[in-house]
């Protein structure tokens, strides 16, 4: 058995350092291993409801498992004598001086858990839960340092930060893990370079660096690849979303009369537009050429992200942030070169970027942009009858959702498939732009619209406005306080302060429907109705 073992080590061993099978076997583990952990962390931290209504919501795991009876039992008891054993050792694992580049990569992994900390650890007091989960906010920002001291803590790391973010998607759904995924992917990477260490020298520092340069360029090429299929390039008109995003809030001091003529001078560019975008998303299929096409790269991913915030207030800081870091760490002129610009390794990083849907999973950022869109504007209404707006940041942490505004499923009527001024429908998107006045689009609303209403998630809705509410007013709004030390949010609009009711009692708050359109010329409001009204009390 011994023996067997022996050859089985040496036949692999043999395997990773090949010429040519080597790289591939190398990056394919990380890859697989990386994949893995993602998964079985995700199913670890997607927590019940019912775990973030408590004081601490991470002793739900271990509750979990001691009531399975044995097995459970038995596995708490082979987690705890791990743990005792790896601090008793004081190894926990491969250390940071066991990897080649052992500066840079630790301040890589280092700077990615402080961003991700940041970000999951100054969110906004959660008034559907009536809870701040304190514990958890320190500990997520208690295991940065530790990770810098031992790598071993990046999976427990990780499992907080998707623990924490698991409960927005409680109770109505539409939290969006796009933004941070790419930073939290990164350190899966890592992870999976920690764990394949432990059983084997052969996976280097630059085996990471490549797999990581991968990943970052599936990320864009995804969207890139996506928009090609779905008749982008002939199809769409990207002005026509910073007016659907105007109707959301951004750039909301801007007269509308301007906002028309922004969106007209941005449809005049619309082809040059269009070229950047897929030079930079399908570019990123071609990263791995050359090391001067990395950083080629990166720079202008950062550039196009500057102007997608310009333009629609979407930011993706994180990836920038992401795409920063490797080139400044890994890329700049004074950094040592990487064996991973070969010819082998190109091809191969051809087929793991083309096929990145499959084993990196990211999410694709692919639609037509409408000329017309829906919004949902919340009024609340206090015991004198005066009405106050309440923007989408008062739902903070829940701001995302309310932004976005994908709340067709309130309405018992007929709507097209459009969110946030996008869409997946291309004869909808072509019908739009062929509209010559209001009516036309009421008309394409009846023809080519479908009635989305769902009544169990209209309750749910309901149910979370007025716990969301009673539970503001009754704290008096405290909770904000640690605004000023937040992480930027992923889409912005305006105002982004709560409304002053000067001590009113909310009574009612009122869901408003609004139907707006770009005719071409003006940026026009088709239609405002009430959709929903909620009692408080």
């Amino acid at each position: 058995m011994r023996h067997t073992s022996r050859r089985i080590r040496d036949a692999a061993g043999n395997l990773a350092r090949h010429p040519v099978y080597g790289p591939a076997v190398r990056v394919g583990s990380l890859a697989l291993v990386a994949t893995g952990l993602e998964i079985t962390l995700i199913a670890a931290a997607s927590l019940p409801a019912s775990a973030y209504s408590r004081p601490t919501f991470l002793s739900q795991p271990v509750v979990d498992l001691a009531r399975k009876g044995l097995p459970g039992l038995l596995v708490l008891a082979a987690a705890a004598a791990l743990l005792f054993a790896g601090a008793r050792s004081r190894s926990l694992g491969p250390a940071w001086h066991e990897f080649e580049h052992v500066a840079r990569l630790r301040w890589l992994v280092g700077l990615l858990a402080a961003l991700l900390a940041w970000v999951f650890a100054t969110y906004d007091y959660n008034f559907y839960f009536d809870r701040s989960h304190v514990a958890e906010r320190i500990l997520v920002t208690s295991l940065v340092p530790l990770i810098v001291w031992r790598p071993a803590f990046t999976l427990v790391f990780l499992l907080v930060v998707l623990s924490i973010g698991m409960q927005f998607t409680h109770p109505i759904g539409g939290f969006s893990w796009a933004p941070p995924m790419l930073p939290i992917r990164v350190l899966f990477l890592f992870a999976a370079l920690w764990t394949l260490r432990l059983v084997t020298k052969r996976i280097r520092t630059a085996d990471f660096l490549y797999v990581l340069c991968c990943l970052i360029a599936a990320h864009y090429w995804v969207s890139g690849w996506d928009k090609l299929r779905l008749g982008w390039v002939t199809g769409d008109h990207i002005g026509f979303l910073l007016a659907s995003t105007y109707a959301n809030g951004w750039l909301g001091f801007l007269e509308p009369a301007t906002l028309g003529t922004v969106v007209r001078a941005l449809l005049a560019v619309n082809v040059p537009m269009k070229a950047i975008t897929l030079l930079v998303e399908c570019g990123a299929l071609f990263m791995l050429w050359r090391r001067q096409t990395v950083q080629w790269f990166l720079i202008a991913a950062s550039g196009f992200h500057i102007a997608i915030f310009a333009v629609t207030g979407i930011g993706f800081w994180m990836w920038m942030f992401v795409d920063a870091l490797v080139l400044i760490l890994f890329f700049r002129r004074s950094s040592p070169a990487q064996p991973i610009f070969t010819q082998p390794r190109y091809a191969l990083s051809i087929l793991l970027i083309a096929g990145g849907a499959i084993w990196f999973r990211p999410q694709s950022l692919a639609w037509l942009d409408a000329r017309a869109t829906y919004t949902y504007r919340i009024e609340a209404t206090g015991h004198n009858g005066r009405s106050h707006a309440l923007p989408p940041s008062f739902f903070s942490p829940y701001d995302y959702q309310f932004t976005l505004g994908a709340f067709r499923y309130l309405v018992d009527a007929p709507r097209m498939a459009i969110t946030w001024g996008a869409t997946g429908d291309r004869r909808l998107a072509e019908s739009l732009n062929d509209a010559r006045s209001a009516p036309n689009v009421l008309a394409l609303e009846t023809s080519m619209g479908r009635n989305a209403f769902d009544a169990g998630r209209a309750a749910a809705f309901d149910d979370f406005v007025r716990k969301f509410v009673l539970t503001w007013q009754r704290r008096g709004g405290r909770g904000r306080g640690i605004a000023p030390f937040q992480a930027p949010a992923t889409l912005w609009t305006f105002p982004r302060s709560d409304p002053a009711l000067g001590g009113e009692r909310i009574e009612r708050v009122t869901v408003y429907e609004v139907l707006t359109w770009f005719d071409g010329e003006n940026y026009v409001e088709i239609r405002r109705t009430p959709v929903r009204e909620i009692r408080i009390n």
